[in-house]
C-alpha cells in the first residue's frame, strides 16, 4: 500500500498490538505474516473500485488470477458510507477517490454485475465498511474475532471503538 494512504488504520493495529511491517505483498495491502493466504486490499470508496474494475479492468482482473492461482483469498474491503444493501442495489454514486482519478460513466448497477462476476470467476470476495471501522474490519477478515480484539485492545479509545463496533453490526 502507498506510504500513509491509510494511516488511520496503522494507528489502529497499533493499538491492537499489532506490528506493522511494510513489505511488496503478492496482491493487496494486508495479509498476516503467519498466514500469508489471506489479502485484504483497501479501496477507499466505489469510485476507486469503479475504476479498478472500468478503467483498469485488465490490471485488477489480473491481480485476481494471480491471488487465485497463488491459493490466496483475496478480499476487498471498500471504505463506503452507502449501506451495503443499497450498493449492491445500485444504489449509490460515482465520487472521485482522488483529485488524478478518471471521471466514470459507469452505471452503479453495471459495477455491481462486474464484481459479481469477478467473485464468481476468480474468488475475490468484496465487503463495505465505514472508515471508522477499517482496521476492525480487516483483522475480523483475517480470522481475528470480537473476542480475540477486545482482549487485545491497549486503551479505552480502541476499546469503545470495538464496543461501538459490535453494537453497529448488532442493528
Amino acid at each position: 500500500e502507498k506510504l500513509d494512504k491509510h494511516n488511520n488504520l496503522l494507528v489502529d493495529f497499533e493499538q491492537f498490538g499489532f506490528e506493522v511491517v511494510k513489505t511488496k505483498n503478492v496482491v493487496g495491502d494486508y495479509i498476516l505474516a503467519s498466514q500469508g493466504n489471506v489479502s485484504i486490499d483497501i479501496k477507499q470508496n466505489m469510485g476507486e473500485i469503479t475504476n479498478n474494475i472500468i478503467h483498469d479492468h485488465e490490471r485488477f482482473r489480473n491481480e485476481c488470477i494471480l491471488a487465485q492461482k497463488c491459493g490466496i483469498k483475496l478480499i476487498i474491503l471498500i471504505e463506503e458510507d452507502t449501506s451495503s444493501i443499497d450498493i449492491l442495489e445500485g444504489r449509490w454514486t460515482y465520487r472521485p477517490y482522488n483529485k488524478q482519478a478518471k471521471v466514470c460513466k459507469a452505471n452503479p448497477k453495471t459495477v455491481v454485475k462486474a464484481m459479481q462476476t469477478m467473485r464468481d470467476n476468480y474468488g475475490v470476495r468484496f465487503y463495505f465498511t465505514s472508515k471508522k471501522y477499517s482496521a476492525i474490519n480487516v483483522l475480523r477478515l483475517l480470522g481475528y474475532t470480537y473476542d480475540d480484539l477486545k482482549s487485545m485492545a491497549r486503551n479505552p479509545i480502541i476499546l469503545k471503538k470495538l464496543d461501538d463496533y459490535r453494537k453497529e453490526i448488532k442493528n
